[in-house]
């Protein structure tokens, strides 16, 4: 049998995942996550699930080569649909854009609900799903970075309880929890918000229209926020 060596987006989440029951994961692809947290026996049990027959057909490739068909459930449909609520108590949604990792949040709130830890790993949207999350009585608990080739992921934990206070826009923009720890990698991760910040911020100059000229606005107060928290080298 060969060793599960995982990429660092995937050991990063998988390090986020405390013992517990059952995991599942949400859009597996080839369910390498699932089959490293029952080989390390960090969870009982798993549920890859996926939208698509093609990710499920290599999810079950890897389930048989680490014989694994006792422990991993594999399951086809969107989002939350292929579980039922209290199935899992530990939910992760990875690899998708920020905005759908909100949406299947949205429509599978029994099941969300019923587990006792999310992680979350978004390729894209970040701001707006740290966003979704303050605002729909969920509380960040941690944040984390993993880097692969040039790239620099997010990756957010998040529980059932209420945040005590809302995020600000520049928490939402950076990540609260991100801005308490400064993780290694938070530096780098900085100065790439901030030049898309900055780009941003070009385009609109360029516009005259009311809402391009109120959206200059806010980012550029944006810009203000996360200097403060952050100030910039003089130059």
């Amino acid at each position: 049998m060969s060793v599960l060596t995982l990429s660092p987006r995937l050991t990063q989440i998988a390090a986020c995942i405390s013992p517990c029951r059952c995991v599942a994961d949400i859009g597996t692809d080839h369910a390498y996550l699932p089959a490293a947290l029952c080989l390390d026996d960090i969870c009982q049990t798993a549920i890859a699930a996926d939208v698509r027959p093609g990710p499920l057909r290599r999810a079950a490739a890897t389930v048989k080569r680490y014989e694994l068909e006792s422990r991993i459930s594999l399951r086809l449909g969107n989002g939350t649909a292929p579980l039922s609520p209290g199935e899992a108590d530990t939910i992760v949604i990875a690899g998708m854009g920020g905005l759908m990792i909100a949406q299947i949040i949205r429509q599978g709130l029994p099941v969300i609900r019923s587990a006792s830890k999310l992680i979350l790993q978004p390729m894209t949207a970040v701001t707006e799903l740290r966003e979704f999350l303050s605002v729909s009585g969920f509380t960040i608990t941690g944040e984390y970075l993993a880097k692969e080739d040039t790239k620099i992921y997010n990756i957010l934990t998040a529980d059932n309880t209420p945040a005590s206070r809302p995020l600000t826009p520049a928490e939402c923009y950076l990540g609260r929890e991100l801005i308490k720890t400064r993780p290694p990698l938070f530096d780098t991760y900085f100065q790439l918000r901030r030049r898309k910040l900055l780009k941003m911020l070009a385009g609109l100059k360029k516009a005259s229209d009311a809402a391009s000229v109120e959206k200059y606005k806010e980012c550029e107060k944006l810009l203000k926020s996360i200097d403060e928290i952050c100030p910039p080298a003089a130059e």
